[in-house]
């Protein structure tokens, strides 16, 4: 069986900004009540995360595939660790969560995927999930990106019109006690 041909920095970054626009592409489709958002979230998140990872000039397809496993790309569990990592992302670019914000996305993740593998009954997205998505795609793809934005400027440029569409359907936070 051929090996898997490992795909270049910038076909990688590409990749994960169209997974990115996908995802959001969904979650701008559906209703807010719809369980579809959690799919598309997730699937924003991962490309995100997969993009920032592969944005170093010094990043390489290890950095996003499965630990020991040529030619799959990591859960988005582990993508979400190490761009909290300091061996893979350095300050500003690295994603700083709090222990709320990570059981938040966390959270999200088991609903994508208990509605994609039946094991609970299927729900939407909260706004606080929706929310902190948002936030996360921000600073991975707009406030501090790893890549070059001057090469992607034409899915920089519709990523930032999904996440601004968004923001503006999605409730703000409740006020409250943190």
């Amino acid at each position: 069986m051929p090996q898997p041909v490992e795909p270049a920095q910038d076909e990688l970054i590409a990749l994960g900004l169209d997974a990115a626009i996908e995802g959001l592409s969904l979650v701008a489709r559906e209703t807010l009540e719809s369980p579809w958002i959690c799919v598309g979230l997730v699937l924003a998140l991962h490309g995100s995360l997969i993009a920032a990872l592969s944005g170093y000039d010094t990043a390489s397809y290890a950095h996003v595939r499965l630990t020991n496993k040529e030619g799959r790309l990591a859960v988005t569990a582990d993508l979400l660790w190490r761009a909290g990592s300091g061996d893979y992302l350095n300050e500003p670019e690295r994603l700083s969560l709090k222990s709320s914000e990570r059981k938040t996305l966390k959270t999200l993740i088991g609903a994508r995927n208990a509605f994609l593998h039946p094991s609970d009954p299927p729900r939407a997205a909260t706004a606080k999930e929706v929310r902190q998505v948002l936030n996360v795609l921000t600073h991975l793809l707009v406030t501090h990106p790893t890549f070059k934005p001057s090469h992607q400027p034409a899915r920089l440029a519709r990523l930032q019109d999904l996440l601004r569409m968004l923001d503006t359907r999605v409730p703000p936070p409740a006020l409250g006690p943190p």
